[in-house]
């Protein structure tokens, strides 16, 4: 009889260590994740935001264009690579840590490589 709950106590508890994220969780994650970026997008994107507003001011509309989308692509490269570095080096990112979330492999409960 105790051999035969055992094994179900076992996989409860295997379950509730390596439960999905819930949906609330994710998001929350990813607010914290996305607010981290934006922040430091702020302070390292200045010599673009300048410059498209320099564009602006002067009334270039082609200038402020282009500024405009180097100013996104540069935010889009340092989220790709905050999200990249992050989960290769520590398999979480600091909004997923502070909600307890890992990437984990579903099949052996490890780590994922880089190349998946």
């Amino acid at each position: 009889m105790v051999i035969d709950n055992f094994s179900k106590i076992n996989e409860s508890i295997v379950a509730a260590r390596y439960r999905l994220a819930f949906v609330y969780d994710r998001m929350a994650a990813f607010v914290l994740d996305f607010t981290v970026v934006f922040f430091s997008h702020s302070f390292l994107g200045f010599y673009f935001k300048r410059q498209q507003n320099i564009a602006m001011i002067e009334g270039f509309q082609t200038a402020f264009i282009f500024w405009l989308a180097v100013n996104f692509i540069f935010f889009l490269l340092l989220y790709f690579t905050y999200h990249y570095v992050s989960l290769a080096k520590f398999a979480t990112t600091p909004g997923k840590y502070v909600f307890r979330i890992l990437l984990k492999n579903i099949w052996g409960y490890d780590q994922i490589s880089r190349a998946q």
